[in-house]
């Protein structure tokens, strides 16, 4: 069954045309009799996580990876088991391992490199305020 063109002009307008391939793909698919076109074989990426994956990958030293729990990762970056999951459910933390059954832990380098950037961060913008206030 043909979607109807304004349901696909409705969808192209609504997604801003950023994934208008996609959407021609899915709906030559459906009015072919597709099965499941709405299933993606490929996954974009959000805007929040294009960077952030790639720190989080370049963080990590793969000859020796050391997996630390929630109450490690705690103590090492002073935050609380809500603030850690939602922030690497958006994107901002590294994410989570899963071990196997409910066990989840994470690599300590990406871990690391984190704080690392959350100091650089602080120390950058610190460094920046007072120079601006002596211009005064």
């Amino acid at each position: 069954m043909p979607i109807p063109t304004h349901t696909a002009q409705f969808l192209e307008e609504l997604i801003g045309g950023a994934f208008a391939n996609q959407i021609d793909h899915a709906l030559s698919e459906v009015a072919a009799g597709g099965d499941r076109p709405w299933q993606s074989r490929v996954q974009p990426p959000t805007a929040v996580t294009r960077g952030m994956e790639h720190q989080m990958n370049t963080a990590r030293n793969d000859d020796q990876i050391e997996f630390i729990r929630l109450p490690e990762v705690k103590k090492l970056v002073s935050l609380g088991t809500t603030k850690i999951y939602t922030m690497a459910k958006i994107g901002l933390f590294p994410k989570q391992v899963r071990l196997g059954g409910r066990a989840v832990a994470w690599i300590k380098s990406e871990v690391l490199q984190w704080s690392n950037d959350q100091i650089a961060a602080a120390r950058g913008q610190r460094d920046q305020a007072p120079a601006s206030s002596e211009s005064k």
